[in-house]
């Protein structure tokens, strides 16, 4: 058994439970409702190119 973690071992991103993501997204939604609007929209637009492009669009999570 080894003491230590590896590049690998260690998760490409972190994991929060359903109900913790949707107390997020509710949090900084109401902070700022026209900017939180925005992001959703400029998410949107990124996926689309994404897609025109032959690219995953499910990656675009990643590229923000």
């Amino acid at each position: 058994m080894k003491d230590e973690l590896e590049w690998d071992d260690i998760p490409s991103e972190p994991y929060y439970p359903d109900r913790t993501r949707v107390k997020m997204r509710e949090f900084f939604s109401q902070r700022n409702r026209r900017r939180w609007n925005r992001l959703q929209r400029d998410f949107g637009w990124l996926k689309n190119e994404m897609k025109k492009t032959g690219l995953n669009p499910e990656d675009a999570r990643f590229i923000l």
